[in-house]
């Protein structure tokens, strides 16, 4: 770390790579006394780490038109953007294994048993397309009556039971 009488004597660009600092000149000699402001997103590297900023510049201009000063406001987004990365990584792990596992599976909506969701192998099993397995709900597969669907449905989403076995239609 620096200390600040050294840090407050660095130009702005001097804090960014030189690809990052050339982006933000662009950027600056883009702006006009009718369009102030720029925000942007840089990446940096602070002690070996990778860091995120997410900052708006402001430029200031003098009554001929020319920029005078420019003021930047930022803040690190390093743990939203390690968040969202985590997120997706999650997603896609989840993705993969609904629509490329053998089983079959159906993601159906507790309070209308509409199919939601159905995997490639769900659709290979009941004969049914994606398209059409979504069009239906679980009491036109099931051989359970509506009422012994309602009951069960409940217990799944009250959790009394983790597991179940039916007997379904084919198409």
């Amino acid at each position: 770390k620096e200390p600040a009488e050294v840090l407050l004597k660095r130009k702005f660009l001097d804090f960014f790579h030189n690809k990052d600092a050339e982006k933000i000149a662009c950027m600056h000699n883009n702006l006009t006394p009718l369009n102030r402001s720029v925000d942007y997103e840089v990446e940096t590297e602070v002690g070996g780490e990778k860091h995120w900023h997410s900052l708006r510049d402001i430029a200031f201009f003098d009554d001929q038109g020319s920029p005078v000063r420019y003021c930047s406001i930022g803040y690190d987004t390093t743990a939203q953007k390690l968040v969202a990365q985590e997120r997706e990584r999650m997603l896609e792990q989840m993705d993969a294994m609904f629509n490329k596992h053998g089983a079959v599976m159906l993601l159906i909506d507790p309070e209308t048993n509409k199919i939601v969701d159905a995997n490639p192998s769900a659709s290979e099993f009941y004969g049914y397309t994606h398209e059409e397995l979504l069009n239906l709900s679980i009491y036109d597969i099931n051989q359970l009556s509506r009422k012994e669907i309602i009951e069960v449905s409940r217990s799944i989403l009250y959790r009394k039971n983790n597991y179940f076995t039916f007997q379904h239609k084919l198409k």
